[in-house]
């Protein structure tokens, strides 16, 4: 008698355990102390969008994440990045208590995997929700360069008559080894290297408009 189709897609125990001992392999090449270095961060306004470009500086924490990232890749795994932009209106007076006003917010979502039947590096990006066009990246420095760079995001538009002034933040959230469904368990037992950066700020937002 066939078994229903949902059975088929329920993970087996085995390979469960396996990708996890893999995992947990993948992750020992971040080491737990390692630091989140904050992201250089530049904002120019184009008419009423902000165009937004910004990288991971270059240094001894940013090349620890980068070889976690490809020893990652190497082990099969995927990598995936995730970045936040918001821009605020500064409250001022009493308001100012309770926080400044986020006036918009975007995501980008990077997600870095090694094509398993050419062999090519490959990253996927959504950028507020669309999918843009697979990248195909020449070698294993370049696919670095394009993970960690925001270059010339145009996704956030100025408010028409802003009350205060405007400033851009944006921190990221690096998964050397991107985990889904069951293998998420395995971050209650193990340093995967998930690390996530502080909040850069860019103030003056809109000023020359």
């Amino acid at each position: 008698m066939r078994g229903s189709g949902l059975s088929s897609s329920l993970p087996r125990p085995g390979g469960v355990v396996l990708a996890a001992l893999a995992v947990a392999l993948c992750s020992r090449a971040v080491p737990i102390g390692a630091a989140s270095p904050p992201l250089s961060l530049e904002a120019r306004v184009s008419g009423s969008q902000v165009s937004v470009s910004g990288a991971i500086p270059r240094g001894q924490d940013a090349d620890a994440l980068g070889q976690a990232v490809l020893e990652a890749l190497r082990g099969g795994m995927r990598s995936e990045m995730v970045v936040q932009l918001r821009l605020y209106e500064r409250e001022r007076g009493i308001a100012g208590l309770l926080g400044d006003r986020l006036l918009r917010e975007a995501v980008i979502v990077r997600t870095a995997h090694r094509d398993p039947f050419d062999g090519l590096l490959v990253m996927d990006e959504r950028v507020d929700g669309l999918d843009r066009p697979p990248r195909a990246l020449a070698d294993e420095g370049a696919l670095l360069e394009a993970l960690f760079r925001i270059q010339e995001v145009g996704i956030l538009r100025l408010p028409e008559r802003p009350r205060g002034d405007l400033y851009l933040a944006a921190r990221y959230r690096l998964s050397p080894i991107q985990l889904s469904g069951s293998l998420r368990i395995v971050s209650l037992f193990f340093d995967v290297g998930i690390r996530t950066s502080e909040w850069s700020r860019v103030a003056g937002i809109g000023e020359d408009t």
